[in-house]
Protein backbone atom coordinates (compact mmCIF):
# COMPACT_ATOMS: atom_id res chain seq x y z
CA UNK A 1 0.00 0.00 0.00
CA UNK A 2 1.40 3.47 -0.82
CA UNK A 3 0.07 6.34 0.35
CA UNK A 4 0.73 10.17 -0.23
CA UNK A 5 -0.02 13.09 2.43
CA UNK A 6 -3.18 11.15 3.18
CA UNK A 7 -2.83 12.41 6.72
CA UNK A 8 -2.10 16.22 5.84
CA UNK A 9 -5.66 17.52 7.35
CA UNK A 10 -5.78 15.13 10.02
CA UNK A 11 -5.59 15.93 13.67
CA UNK A 12 -3.44 13.97 15.73
CA UNK A 13 -6.00 11.41 16.89
CA UNK A 14 -7.58 11.11 13.51
CA UNK A 15 -3.58 10.27 12.27
CA UNK A 16 -3.04 8.11 15.25
CA UNK A 17 -5.49 5.92 14.13
CA UNK A 18 -4.77 5.76 10.85
CA UNK A 19 -0.37 5.43 11.04
CA UNK A 20 -2.17 2.33 13.98
CA UNK A 21 -4.32 0.91 10.52
CA UNK A 22 -0.84 1.03 8.27
CA UNK A 23 1.40 -0.36 11.15
CA UNK A 24 -1.56 -3.40 11.00
CA UNK A 25 -1.27 -3.78 7.13
CA UNK A 26 2.42 -3.68 7.51
CA UNK A 27 2.77 -6.78 9.38
CA UNK A 28 1.58 -8.98 6.34
CA UNK A 29 2.23 -6.28 3.61
CA UNK A 30 4.06 -3.54 3.14
CA UNK A 31 2.70 0.02 3.67
CA UNK A 32 4.58 3.03 2.32
CA UNK A 33 3.64 6.15 3.37
CA UNK A 34 4.98 9.50 1.95
CA UNK A 35 4.83 13.26 3.58
CA UNK A 36 6.55 16.51 4.15
CA UNK A 37 4.84 17.14 7.76
CA UNK A 38 7.41 16.16 9.84
CA UNK A 39 4.72 16.21 13.18
CA UNK A 40 3.64 13.08 10.92
CA UNK A 41 6.84 11.53 10.93
CA UNK A 42 7.36 12.14 14.94
CA UNK A 43 3.63 10.78 15.77
CA UNK A 44 4.68 7.57 13.55
CA UNK A 45 8.03 7.06 15.69
CA UNK A 46 5.74 7.51 18.85
CA UNK A 47 3.04 4.95 18.39
CA UNK A 48 4.71 2.45 15.76
CA UNK A 49 7.71 0.27 17.51
CA UNK A 50 10.30 -0.46 14.85
CA UNK A 51 8.79 2.07 12.11
CA UNK A 52 11.77 2.77 9.16
CA UNK A 53 12.00 6.59 8.26
CA UNK A 54 13.72 7.36 5.27
CA UNK A 55 14.51 11.17 4.61
CA UNK A 56 14.50 11.65 0.76
CA UNK A 57 16.71 14.52 -0.33
CA UNK A 58 15.51 17.74 -1.65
Amino acid sequence: MILDDIMETFDDTRAKAALQLCAEIGVNGQAILFTHHAHLVELARDCIDGVAVVNMPD
